[in-house]
């Protein structure tokens, strides 16, 4: 769990950054630009975009790349950082530990 929240808040943290670099970019040019995820990537390291096009389109499956993959690489990087970070620490949160009643136990008397 501890794992979960951490790796969520690091896409949180990851989300506002790309979404600092856009309000940024408004800032500095006049004009918003939404940069998607694919982008980002292509920008990071181009080839191993490349590879993983290659790969899922010849050994995984053609259809998984066209309309999955390349819907969440148009997306802005904020959204797609942020979604599954926003997720990961609302379902690995700490919640309140209810202690389970045995059935060996006596109710108390009065």
């Amino acid at each position: 769990m501890v794992v979960g929240r951490v790796l969520g808040w690091l896409l949180i943290l990851v989300a506002v950054l790309a979404f600092g670099v856009e309000v940024g970019s408004l800032v500095t040019t006049g004009s918003y630009h939404v940069k998607a995820a694919g982008e980002w990537w292509s920008e990071i390291d181009s080839a191993s975009l490349n590879l993983a096009q290659a790969v899922i389109q010849r050994y995984v499956h053609p259809f998984l790349w066209e309309p999955v993959i390349v819907t969440v690489l148009l997306t802005p990087a904020w959204a797609v950082a942020g979604v599954p970070g926003a997720a990961l620490v609302w379902f690995c949160r700490k919640g309140k530990r209810r202690r389970r009643k045995s059935i060996f136990t006596r109710p108390p008397r009065p």
